[in-house]
């Protein structure tokens, strides 16, 4: 009896309250996937410019939002001039009505090149731009904006420049796409010279004829190499 008594005072004696382990710098490091204190650094960093133009980041994604812009007043799309320089409302969508339009001329010239050959294209765009010039004048005049962003009927017309070495290859077709959005955008000059005149609808198409007449070449050279011989 009195060596079971013993034997309890002794384990209780030796019995040591738990030691409770303060995290350290590592612990963190792997309950959080393995990073380390300098990365949580620089991942704030690259978070603060977020933190600090919040409201501007959130109105480029608002003006990235896909959406339709109004008819201009005054103006019915049943009136030629309207759609036709929209190129049947392409020129209302956003954003980026100009590429809209490059992408909504891809399927017409596509068609007018399979069942006619480049030179049909060719003609295409040229009767397009006589045509297309009355139709951006008068849309602009109406809508208050020479060069108003919804007019893409030149868009049309400098895509079918490019497009005529692509024939009826779908690949050189978007060749044809980005190296004349490339030239549009950039507009080197006589384009830059038309863009900033833009007093009526004949430097509208200008704009954009030398934008396809630029990217032409490049498609040829493209051709070389993809088509055999």
């Amino acid at each position: 009896m009195a060596s079971t008594v013993t034997t309890t005072e002794t384990t209780a004696e030796t019995t040591t309250p738990p030691v409770h382990h303060v995290p350290n710098a590592e612990d963190l490091a792997t309950a959080a996937g393995g990073i380390t204190a300098p990365q949580i650094g620089i991942l704030m960093l690259l978070l603060l410019p977020i933190v600090i133009w919040r409201e501007k980041i959130w109105g480029w994604i608002k003006k990235l939002r896909p959406r339709i812009k109004p008819i201009p007043a005054g103006m019915k799309f049943s009136e030629w001039h309207c759609w036709l320089g929209s190129w049947f409302g392409a020129g209302f969508l956003r954003p980026a009505p100009g590429t809209m339009g490059s992408l909504a001329a891809m399927p017409f010239g596509y068609a007018i090149a399979m069942y006619g050959g480049p030179v049909a294209l060719g003609c295409a765009a040229m009767a397009l731009l006589l045509i297309g010039t009355v139709a951006a004048d008068r849309f602009g005049k109406k809508s208050g904006a020479t060069d108003d962003q919804s007019i893409v009927v030149d868009e049309v017309v400098g895509m079918w420049i490019a497009a005529i070495p692509a024939e009826t290859h779908w690949d050189l077709w978007w060749v044809a796409f980005f190296l004349f959005r490339l030239f549009d955008i950039y507009k080197p000059w006589p384009a830059s010279f038309y863009d900033r005149r833009s007093r009526n609808g004949a430097d509208v198409m200008m704009d954009d004829v030398v934008a396809g007449i630029y990217a032409f070449p490049g498609v040829c050279g493209v051709a070389l190499f993809y088509l055999p011989n």
